[in-house]
């Protein structure tokens, strides 16, 4: 897997000592790439720190290209499509699974 694209933002400090959680929640799955986006929260905070959006896509190493997914990995992407929060998250518009 390459990462493709990546948004980065930065909301507020964490420090040493500091109870953090990370969340990960799939946007979208193509047959090719994923769309995710991950969530730092500092939890001694009640904040959220930290989001990263990212658009990632399966490389063919003998080829050096972009190529399908493999079986076993899609069997993956449809199971957490089904554990998918209901709500929508915010993401960069740019960033659009192929």
């Amino acid at each position: 897997m390459f990462a493709l694209e990546q948004h980065l933002t930065y909301l507020s400090e964490c420090l040493e000592g500091e109870s953090l959680s990370v969340y990960v929640r799939v946007v979208a799955t193509g047959d090719k790439t994923i769309h995710s986006i991950g969530y730092l929260v500092n939890d001694s905070r009640d904040t959220l720190a930290h989001v990263v959006e990212t658009m990632t896509a399966h490389i063919d190493l003998s080829t050096r290209r972009v190529a399908p997914w493999p079986a076993e990995i899609t069997s993956v992407f449809a199971g957490l499509a089904n554990d998918a929060p209901s709500w929508k998250p915010l993401t960069a518009a740019c960033l659009k699974v192929r």
